[in-house]
């Protein structure tokens, strides 16, 4: 079959097909033949497929329901609240598994608590972690949250109080048999691939080499559309996306854990944003990004291997990759790009100690970025936020400064500055 046909197929039959019959689907669902096919390509150009566990005890009604729109041209979802349901939707789970001959204690299942509202991305707020982790793993909450080997901290899209957690409860609990507890939002969903793909965490020696750099900038055209499309723009229906907390626990204690959450809970622990806001500000910020990468790419390599302009190479793919994916946040060398306020506001004292504003204006940006205009025009970081050459060259995987600046095939340069004239560049070539 062709492209043009297995789309049409996709947008006009499977998709509303899904989205009649399994309505709870939605936020699994991509918004267009176009964007399941660039979520499934791998780095290699071959396709590997997700999957969608469908509940067999509705694939008659999916099956009669998409042959009827082709004529025109992941486990079970219940109500939490109602026992009957839980017993129900447990005894279908497991209707062709010989439970007799298994020892449920042995035999760990997933169970989650959706929440969504329609039209909106729901995700959770950071600040109500202390009352999500009594649920889940009722001892040692203290102790557990202070374990970085143990509890993580996914925060969304580096906004400061959107995130979830990670959490590996195995000696934090009261003999529940509970492993692993995670609070999510589904919206990650569009990104998820099971092979490395164009959504893949990027490094910033990849920014080193001609070829790898323009497959960056043109990736960014690519994946920047499928946030269009989520947002509900070009005549597409758009995306939601739901707060999802989960346990593993053992099979014989399944329909005793997560029944529900209190309203009060839910209504203090989740914060629902308009999907159209949400889709569109990761849009907006990767043009950003797009548009700082393409400048920098029309520089001189003589100018490209200043620390000014690598560091602000590395901080764009970083901050990227936090569109992608969660980011990997130490605030070792990525604070040193954020703009620094007085530790002390009230401070008169010119020399007085400056900290990193990091998320105190709520998400992690950069600021202050220069357009240097000397003989060639290029943006790059202020001079007071220049990274040590030793840093840069961890940054970008190499073991020194000078095996980065090889890296761009070119004489090794070394930066000067003019006295008394900070904005203006020197370059002698060794």
């Amino acid at each position: 079959m062709s492209q043009k046909d297995l789309a049409l197929i996709y947008d006009h039959c499977l998709r509303p097909t899904l989205a009649e019959v399994l309505p709870e689907f939605a936020d699994r669902v991509p918004t267009s033949y176009t964007a399941a096919y660039m979520q499934s390509k791998t780095r290699a150009g071959g396709l590997a497929f997700n999957t969608l566990d469908v509940p067999w005890n509705r694939l008659e009604e999916v099956a009669a329901t998409l042959l009827a729109k082709l004529q025109e041209q992941r486990g079970t979802i219940h109500d939490g609240e109602k026992d009957w349901e839980r017993h129900m939707a447990f005894q279908d789970m497991f209707e062709h598994v010989d439970i007799d001959n298994l020892d449920p204690r042995e035999w760990l299942v997933d169970v989650a608590l959706t929440i969504g509202v329609e039209g909106h991305v729901v995700t959770w707020r950071e600040s109500c972690h202390q009352d999500l982790m009594p649920l889940a793993c009722p001892r040692k909450v203290a102790a557990l949250t202070r374990n970085r080997k143990k509890f993580h901290l996914d925060r969304t899209l580096q906004i400061q109080e959107l995130a979830g957690f990670r959490a590996t409860t195995t000696n934090f609990t009261n003999g529940d048999g509970i492993t692993y507890v995670q609070a999510y939002c589904a919206e990650r969903n569009v990104t998820y691939q099971l092979n490395p793909g164009v959504f893949r965490r990027r490094q910033p020696k990849e920014l080193l080499q001609k070829k790898t750099e323009q497959k960056i900038v043109d990736y960014l055209d690519v994946t920047s559309q499928v946030f269009y499309e989520c947002a509900g723009e070009e005549d597409v229906e758009g995306r939601d996306g739901c707060a999802c907390l989960e346990n593993w626990i053992p099979l014989d204690k399944a329909q005793d854990i997560l029944v529900t959450l209190p309203c009060g809970l839910i209504e203090r622990s989740v914060v629902a944003i308009n999907r159209r806001v949400w889709w569109l500000f990761i849009y907006y910020r990767l043009a950003a990004i797009r548009l700082v990468l393409k400048n920098l790419a029309k520089a001189d390599p003589s100018v490209r291997a200043l620390n000014p302009m690598l560091g602000l190479e590395a901080v764009c793919l970083h901050m990227m990759n936090a569109c992608f994916t969660h980011p990997a946040e130490g605030f070792g060398w990525e604070k040193n790009c954020c703009q620094r306020v007085l530790e002390d506001l009230e401070a008169d004292d010119e020399d007085a100690p400056t900290v990193p504003i990091l998320y105190d204006s709520g998400t992690y940006f950069i600021c202050d970025s220069v357009m240097n205009t000397g003989r060639t025009t290029f943006l790059r970081l202020p001079l007071q936020r220049t990274f040590d050459s030793e840093s840069m060259a961890r940054i970008y995987h190499k073991k020194s400064i000078n095996d980065v600046k090889a890296s761009f095939d070119w004489s090794v340069v070394v930066l000067t500055i003019a006295t008394g004239t900070p904005e203006m560049w020197m370059i002698s070539e060794i």
